[in-house]
């Protein structure tokens, strides 16, 4: 095989690659939602993409990323970046979290 076929082939193995991980992401509705609240505050501010990216020490790549919810795991750091760039708290760009039921883990009657 060529050169050039090879790289055709790693391309193509490479992009239905990040299909997947994008299919397997979207599937995740904390990340989405939390994307979701970040674009709504940013732009009920007024603020642009790069802007509170800028404010948050992130490159402006991974703020699209994060609102588009393809954003895996925002660190510590990140997430109180974010917040003191949308003048928020923290706990309001996190994910509501729901109670899990209990599965017969208690104590006995």
């Amino acid at each position: 095989m060529s050169w050039r076929g090879c790289m055709r082939r790693s391309w193509a193995a490479f992009q239905t690659l990040m299909h997947r991980r994008r299919q397997h992401h979207s599937h995740q509705p904390s990340a989405r939602d939390m994307g979701k609240r970040v674009r709504v505050l940013r732009k009920q501010r007024g603020l642009t993409q790069a802007e509170v990216a800028v404010g948050a020490g992130m490159p402006q790549g991974s703020m699209s990323r994060l609102e588009r919810g393809d954003y895996d795991d925002i660190g510590g750091k990140a997430l109180l970046g974010l917040a003191r760039a949308l003048r928020v708290k923290p706990q309001t760009l996190l994910p509501e979290r729901t109670p899990r039921p209990r599965t017969g883990g208690g104590l006995p009657a």
